[in-house]
């Protein structure tokens, strides 16, 4: 089947599926759509009709474009439209052969014209020009080509930035001194996964190369919510490369779910925040009497020195 139909086995499920959860969505007129729901009512339609061989079921976005322009206002259209088509089909299809397909297309262009949203792509410029490209690469796509292809290039291109989305967090870092004590603060700005754990390592390192005399990496992490294993083990090559320079690391404020993930690969590299001070205080400020840590973790202030 798949030598036969070719990328179609995907992308006509595909369309079909985004054809129908658009025609609700558009015609919806301020009432709230469930696309599970809609998905739900398509796959149960074709497996119905799949017991006698008719076409596949799918939401006509020409046929509910037609019935909006006609005034339509309940679903009695559906009923009173396909008895319509059954008249025409038995009573009407000699003198329905000669109607010209341009004047078929006509009718459905007429139809479907309100819906094009010109004022979008002006909307889509203001507010974020990454995302023409995904239209953009689509529509020239679609217009070029093939209608699955182009479909297929528009969610490849989203995948893609999405990908580099997630592989390149918002980081920021800021050097405090306390005591004599000289620390980085790092803090990330969304959670990690596989894809963005080397970025997190490579950055760290290289804002310790523009630094100097650095003796502590503090990472606040109360914005991380998510942390797979790979970014784990990240961690993890973060601590030894520090421990190479001899800086210690510091993990604080984590959520419960991503510590007990750190845990699980190290238990000496998490510090609950509990105990922050304490054991800062007792094995890596050396010669401070004691200090706190502000809940921002925007200042640190000393209490005394010793």
């Amino acid at each position: 089947m798949l030598s036969v139909m070719g990328t179609s086995i995907i992308t006509i499920p595909l369309v079909t599926t985004l054809e129908i959860v658009s025609v609700g969505k558009a015609f919806s007129k301020g009432k709230i759509i469930d696309a599970t729901q809609e998905m739900l009512a398509l796959g149960i339609s074709n497996l119905f009709v799949s017991f006698c061989s008719p076409l596949p079921v799918a939401g006509s976005f020409t046929r509910s474009a037609l019935n909006n322009s006609s005034g339509v206002r309940t679903t009695m259209s559906c009923a009173v439209t396909a008895v319509m088509l059954m008249l025409s089909l038995a009573l009407l299809t000699n003198a329905l052969y000669y109607i010209p397909k341009a004047t078929l297309a006509s009718v459905v262009i007429s139809a479907m014209l309100f819906m094009v949203d010109y004022e979008e792509i002006g909307n889509i410029w203001r507010t974020k020009k990454l995302d023409l490209i995904p239209f953009l690469a689509t529509a020239l796509a679609c217009l070029f080509y093939e209608l699955d292809y182009g479909i297929l290039v528009g969610i490849a291109i989203n995948c893609c930035i999405l990908l580099y989305l997630i592989s390149s967090p918002g980081l920021s870092a800021e050097e405090i001194e306390l005591s004599e004590l000289r620390i980085l603060l790092v803090n990330i700005n969304q959670s990690l996964v596989f894809s963005s754990a080397e970025h997190l390592r490579d950055w760290i390192l290289k804002q310790l190369d523009q630094r100097e005399n650095v003796e502590l990496v503090v990472i606040d992490g109360h914005n991380i919510h998510f942390a797979d294993t790979t970014v784990a083990k990240n961690f993890i090559s973060i601590e030894e490369d520090l421990r190479t320079r001899q800086i210690r690391l510091l993990l604080w404020r984590f959520e419960s779910n991503v510590a007990f993930t750190l845990l699980r690969i190290r238990k000496q590299l998490f510090i609950n925040s509990e105990l922050l001070a304490g054991c800062a205080a007792c094995s890596i400020v050396q010669g401070c009497a004691g200090f706190t840590i502000s809940l921002t973790l925007t200042n640190l202030q000393p209490l005394a020195e010793g």
